[in-house]
């Protein structure tokens, strides 16, 4: 498939890091906002780009990051590697592989992924962080949404986004609800940046 301009330039970490730097709306972090992450808790982060959320977690903080993308990875290894407990792999989520983390992890984060996945691709995301999580174990995910009576422009960010499976919030918890087996809690957010857009806020306990 041909890239677009856009998806070539955000291709690389230090423009789409920039890109969400100049978007974002000052002192609003829907991350901070949503999460109490305590001191030791051991978070699996599911296309984790070039984790710059690392930067807004405790250091004491148990850290697994995957994504497909290997300057991402690079970026993210080159910025936090010298975390004793911070990892950073290469992998998609079709050849994801926890080895002996099955039940492992307090929290899974997918920050800004499902909707870059299809139907299939996202219930083995979903499916994955129900595996990887201890009982009680939390799953978070952020993704643009489209709702009703939305503001034009949001709508039509939501409809250029380089992910093409930006859904409704009913899809979303079809395909989370379905995949993971657990109510999935479901919040919008329209504050997060500097234009019109909503964000959606999932949540599901194991």
């Amino acid at each position: 498939m041909t890239m677009s301009i856009k998806e070539r330039v955000l291709s690389f970490s230090k423009a789409y890091s920039l890109f969400q730097r100049l978007l974002a709306r000052p002192g609003v972090d829907v991350v901070s906002d949503s999460l109490k992450i305590a001191s030791g808790c051991k978070i699996l982060d599911i296309g984790c780009g070039p984790a710059t959320v690392v930067e807004r977690l405790p250091d004491s903080v148990e850290y697994c990051g995957f994504d497909p993308s290997e300057q991402y990875i690079e970026t993210a290894r080159l910025r936090y590697g010298g975390r004793p407990l911070h990892s950073f792999q290469v992998q998609g989520i079709d050849e994801a592989d926890l080895g002996e983390k099955n039940g492992y992890f307090d929290l899974v984060m997918a920050l800004g992924v499902v909707h870059h996945l299809n139907d299939e691709q996202a219930a083995k995301l979903f499916k994955l962080a129900e595996v990887a999580l201890k009982p009680g174990g939390q799953f978070f995910s952020i993704d643009p949404v489209f709702i009703s009576n939305q503001h034009p422009i949001a709508k039509w960010l939501a409809s250029m986004d380089r992910g093409k499976y930006v859904r409704t919030p009913e899809h979303y918890k079809n395909l989370a609800e379905t995949s993971f087996g657990g109510p999935a809690e479901q919040r919008i957010r329209s504050d997060a940046l500097r234009l019109p857009y909503n964000h959606l806020i999932m949540k599901i306990v194991k």
